[in-house]
């Protein structure tokens, strides 16, 4: 069975004609992305080249700083005209000539050309100080962190990752993260929180870095099994929404031709029985532990809030999922994104922000307030602020990380690493770039908040106003998160 037999014409399952589909010019899928804002990005970072950094960088481990010398140096800078020189703060350490002649660089094949990645590079992580208050961490989190971790044993979700993986997840502490975050949150929502950013970022960790859990790693047929599971527990109560049903073509065109029939056959038995079934028949199906332990706290969201809020949270993580699988798919094939107009959708897609950002719905249900409709949600300004944050986020998180995505494990998903090949400039420079970059997406965060604000109807306004702060917290909540690791791991990394 071919998937646009079985996509059109199967009935009451995944049958849709484009051509029958009208929506509102307010509903428009946040999924699909606004193409402008992409390249408009892009230009605005290419125009940036131009400027002169002045921005100091600063290793942000004292261990770094050992046996190194801060000088002041003029640095030509190549992102701008040939002509032009930065001075630029940088830690030289004392070999960092012989580092240079003896060189060793890691060959990876990109989707344009071959890049090279010099491990041996000057490199520190640029200073960042967010412009927003920092929370103190929510006092619930410790005791939460293993409660959490409790729930997941429950599930056997380590057994499925294997000891090395799931001791790595242990040491990162995410919860804490939940709890820089949601600092504010009452008890019974910020236990929620935690399961599900624990679960999510153990997700994002499996499918980032494969070849390291036991039972869940590089082979891509599993990584696929485990999407589709995932996608079955999403679309159980949504099974005849046009946006996911749209969403599974490019998951199952990722599948081998050898079992996509196979597949595709299966995921519609299992939509047909969800289109006439209950809870029950959802909990009746046999799932792996990941996928059974977010079944469960799904089926809790999706009995507090209302449908509008539960099915954008199901369209923001199934495209989440296919970031994932994007990515895991790129590395297996050896082919990266070698521009920022490629980079920054993939990032933004696989990053995992929009699920997590989303969780505010239920805070605001939670206080009783009056839900964001959907053509304020879906409109041009909440849009804005939510990619500007996924923005923010990711790219902070790339700077921070760089030492070890790239450096260390030679993986070429990384904004620095990406402006420092399509501008032919040295990782520093990339790196300050990166940060210019990131002050220009909060501005373009507060620019968006301001005007939402504006606009949005009285109603919903206590709504608005809390999107608005939960997105200023994931800026400095991430950021604390990060300085509160830096004893432990000078290569930690969340998303």
């Amino acid at each position: 069975m071919k998937f646009d037999v079985w996509y059109t014409n199967t009935t009451n399952l995944i049958r849709y004609d484009c051509s029958t589909v009208r929506t509102s010019p307010w509903d428009k899928s946040p999924l699909l992305g606004w193409v402008h804002d992409m390249y408009s990005m892009a230009s605005k970072a290419q125009r940036n080249l131009s400027k002169v950094f002045s921005m100091g960088s600063k290793a942000m481990s004292s261990n770094n700083s050992k046996g190194k010398k801060a000088v002041k140096v003029a640095v030509k800078n190549k992102l701008a005209s040939t002509t032009a020189t930065a001075g630029v703060t940088m830690n030289l350490g004392e070999a960092a000539v012989q580092r240079k002649m003896s060189m060793q660089k890691v060959q990876v094949a990109s989707s344009s050309s071959h890049v090279l990645i010099d491990p041996d590079e000057n490199y520190d992580i640029p200073e960042f100080v967010p412009p927003y208050e920092m929370a103190e961490i929510h006092p619930l989190t410790a005791e939460f962190t293993e409660e959490t971790n409790r729930w997941l044993t429950h599930f056997q979700v380590d057994v499925q990752v294997g000891p090395k993986v799931w001791q790595k997840f242990l040491e990162e502490k995410i919860s804490y993260l939940a709890g820089y975050v949601y600092a504010e949150t009452e008890a019974k929502e910020f236990l929620w929180c935690c399961k599900y950013m624990s679960l999510i970022l153990l997700l994002d960790f499996i499918l980032d870095e494969p070849g390291r859990g036991d039972d869940v790693d590089d082979d891509l047929e599993k990584l696929e099994n485990l999407i589709l599971e995932l996608n079955k527990v999403l679309m159980w109560f949504f099974s005849e929404d046009p946006h996911l049903r749209q969403q599974l073509k490019p998951l199952f065109s990722s599948f081998s031709a050898s079992r996509q029939d196979a597949a595709i056959s299966a995921f519609s038995k299992t939509l047909a029985h969800a289109f006439s079934s209950s809870n029950i028949g959802l909990m009746a199906l046999r799932m792996q532990p990941i996928a059974s332990a977010f079944r469960s706290i799904w089926l809790e969201y999706c009995e507090y809030l209302p449908y509008e809020c539960n099915l954008r949270m199901a369209r923001y993580i199934q495209n989440y999922l296919l970031g994932c699988i994007r990515e895991t798919k790129n590395r297996k094939l050896q082919v990266f994104p070698s521009t920022l107009v490629e980079y920054i959708p993939l990032r933004r897609q696989s990053v995992g922000m929009e699920p997590l950002i989303v969780v505010t719905d239920l805070f605001i249900k939670s206080r009783h307030w009056v839900e964001i409709p959907n053509w304020v949600f879906y409109g041009p300004h909440m849009q804005r602020l939510l990619r500007a944050l996924c923005d923010v986020v990711a790219w902070y998180n790339d700077v921070y990380s760089f030492p070890k995505e790239v450096l260390k494990q030679g993986d070429p998903h990384n904004l620095v690493f990406i402006i420092s090949q399509e501008h032919d400039c040295s990782y520093m420079e990339a790196a300050i770039h990166a940060m210019e970059m990131i002050q220009n997406r909060m501005n373009d965060l507060e620019t968006a908040a301001s005007y939402l604000q504006v606009e949005a109807p009285y109603s919903c306004r206590n709504g608005v106003e809390e999107y608005s702060r939960i997105c200023r917290q994931w800026v400095s909540g991430s950021h604390q998160f990060h300085q509160s690791s830096k004893t432990s791991s000078e290569d930690h990394r969340i998303l």
